[in-house]
């Protein structure tokens, strides 16, 4: 009897060990998950205060967040970047409006305007302008518009630009016609202001700025005549419209974060950001005025429309587009959901 036992007790220590020295044994672990390849964004961008959110967002990682890897590139101008669109070159671009964006998406180019990114603040300073020669403001000539005629005037009369100055002179009966347009750079206008060989000029930051520095005053805003006019806007191309819808929903998340720290001001952090990606002075940042943008990327569209009717009107453009044409709304309403969080 006693032997049994001591058999039956052997065994069960026997068992015991065998079940310890399997817990010591290798554990198996899950193989981590590859992270994924981001995704590569191609967008372009110009020397304006107005693209600030984009370099916010590229040096404080929201892109990177999102998974995307984003390589800015530069171009001279809005129109430049159109046929880069259309070729799937650029992702993304954004600006003015422009006769040509319209012209092209009238023929099929799938291009949508998809969000704010600077507008016509009435209650701000001035980021965009019109100056002249100081004489002609301090002498009174100008105090009439109607003597505005034969001036020469630098602006792009195809272009929101041209837009902005029928509207500022259509109550003393003139149009672009009735002055000597010239289409020259930003540089070239404040320097044309300074000698004398130019009479008035649409202005931007830096350059306006600047060219109040060289002599040239401010003589009417577009600010008050045309308010909160969607004056520069982001746009997508086929290459996210059409292949990778995801990516733009990402890119806006990103952007309206950007767009959030840039509302808090002229803090240190965005001043050195800034300074980093233009090239621009700290202290010259400072001083500049800075474009207010939507915090939610919203488009007044009805001041797009009016713009339409303006372009038919000169001829530039044969028929309206709809709204649904011009605008998709998704990628901010995706954007703004998941910002403002559950």
């Amino acid at each position: 009897m006693m032997n049994s036992i001591t058999s039956k007790s052997i065994l069960f220590v026997l068992i015991l060990l065998a079940l310890s020295l399997q817990a010591c044994g290798p554990i198996a672990t899950k193989a981590p998950e590859a992270t994924p390849e981001p995704i590569h964004l191609k967008v372009m961008v110009l020397p304006y205060l107005s693209f600030a959110p984009f370099y916010i967002a590229q040096e404080e990682g929201y892109f990177a967040e999102q998974g995307l890897e984003v390589a800015f590139i530069r171009m001279n101008d809005t129109s430049e970047s159109i046929a880069a669109l259309i070729r799937g070159d650029l992702d993304i671009s954004s600006g003015t409006i422009e006769i040509s964006t319209l012209n092209a998406i009238a023929k099929g180019a799938n291009i949508k305007y998809v969000a704010d990114k600077g507008y016509l603040d009435p209650s701000q300073c001035d980021y965009v302008t019109w100056v002249a020669n100081n004489e002609l403001v301090s002498s009174g000539k100008l105090s009439d518009l109607k003597n505005v005629a034969g001036l020469k005037v630098s602006f792009s009369p195809v272009s929101t630009e041209g837009y902005l100055f029928d509207a500022l002179v259509k109550d003393a009966g003139l149009t672009s016609a009735d002055v000597e347009a010239m289409e020259l750079d930003p540089p070239t206008r404040q320097e044309s202001l300074a000698n004398g060989a130019l009479d008035i000029a649409l202005v931007a930051e830096p350059w306006l700025t600047r060219a109040q520095n060289l002599g040239a005053v401010i003589w009417k805003s577009p600010k008050e005549y045309l308010p909160y006019f969607p004056f520069s806007l982001i746009f997508y191309g086929p290459s996210i419209l059409d292949k990778n819808p995801e990516a733009g929903k990402r890119f806006m998340v990103a952007y309206l974060k950007g767009v959030k720290q840039y509302s808090q001001g002229k803090t240190d952090r965005i001043i050195e950001i800034i300074a980093k990606n233009t090239q621009l002075a700290p202290d010259d940042i400072k001083s500049f005025c800075w474009q207010t943008i939507k915090p939610d990327g919203s488009v007044d569209l009805q001041q797009i429309i009016e713009f339409q009717q303006w372009a038919i009107g000169k001829g530039y453009l044969e028929e309206a587009l709809t709204e649904d044409q011009l605008w998709d709304p998704q990628f901010i309403e995706y954007a703004n959901k998941v910002l403002q969080g559950p």
